[in-house]
């Protein structure tokens, strides 16, 4: 199990939405809710806009 330094730290996909902007530069400040974890990755979801984010784990081999 991973601690929250992990967690994603803004939504690129809010960031265009709140700018109005289809390439504003900056994520959207937002909090995000860890979803499912696995061996190989932990999804996150946007609490904003529900956006899904998968960040893949390194496996370690024991």
């Amino acid at each position: 199990m991973t601690d929250d330094a992990e967690r994603p730290n803004g939504c690129w996909t809010c960031g265009r939405e709140t700018a109005e902007d289809p390439d504003a530069p900056e994520p959207f400040e937002t909090t995000w809710t860890r979803e499912k974890e696995t061996d190989d990755a932990i999804v996150w979801e946007c609490d904003h806009c529900r956006h899904v984010k998968v960040i893949e784990q390194e496996v370690s081999d024991s």
